[in-house]
C-alpha cells in the first residue's frame, strides 16, 4: 500500500520551475505542470481578451494571454509570442501560454519560496500569482512569482 501522507521537506530541497518573463515580471510554473514548449502555430479565433484558440495536431487548446490577465498595457496587444508553453491545468485541461523568448529551467530553494499575502494579491495585477521567491543571479536579485494554477482556470 502506498502512503499518501505529505512528506516533510528539508530546507535544502529545491523546487524545479520553468521561468519566463512577461513585461518586467519573472513568472514561474512548476515543471510538473509543463508538458512541453513549442514554436507557436497559427492561431484561430485570436481575441483581444485573455483567451484564444490554437490547433495543435488533432487538438484545440486554449491560449492564456498573461499580458491581459496581469492588466499590463501592451502596445502590441493581440500579438502572440514565438513560443508556446503548454501546461496541464488542475482541471486536466491543457492550455498554452505564448512567450516572446524561450523559458528557462530554474531550481528555487523551497526555503526561499514564500506565499504572497492575500491583501497584496488583491491590490495589484498579480492576482494570478500565489508565491514569490528571491533569486540571485550574478550581481542582481530578482523576484520570481509562482503562478497560481487555480487562478489560471478557464471560465466555464
Amino acid at each position: 500500500m502506498v502512503n499518501h501522507s505529505k512528506q516533510t521537506l528539508s530546507a535544502t530541497e529545491n523546487c524545479k520551475v520553468i521561468v519566463f518573463t512577461i513585461d518586467s515580471y519573472w513568472l514561474a510554473l512548476p515543471i510538473t505542470n509543463v508538458l512541453k514548449i513549442i514554436n507557436t502555430p497559427p492561431l484561430v479565433n485570436a481575441k483581444q481578451n485573455h483567451l484564444s484558440l490554437v490547433h495543435i495536431g488533432d487538438r484545440v487548446l486554449t491560449i492564456l494571454n498573461l499580458q491581459q490577465m496581469l492588466n499590463l498595457s501592451n502596445p502590441e496587444a493581440g500579438k502572440i509570442g514565438k513560443f508556446l508553453l503548454i501546461l496541464q491545468l488542475p482541471t486536466s485541461e491543457i492550455a498554452g501560454i505564448p512567450l516572446d523568448e524561450p523559458p528557462s529551467l530554474l531550481e528555487l530553494p523551497l526555503a526561499e519560496i514564500r506565499p504572497i499575502p492575500e491583501s497584496y494579491r488583491q491590490s495589484t495585477s498579480l492576482k494570478i500569482a500565489s508565491h514569490v521567491a528571491l533569486f540571485s543571479q550574478e550581481e542582481t536579485t530578482q523576484e520570481v512569482f509562482l503562478l497560481d494554477l487555480e487562478k489560471l482556470q478557464i471560465p466555464s
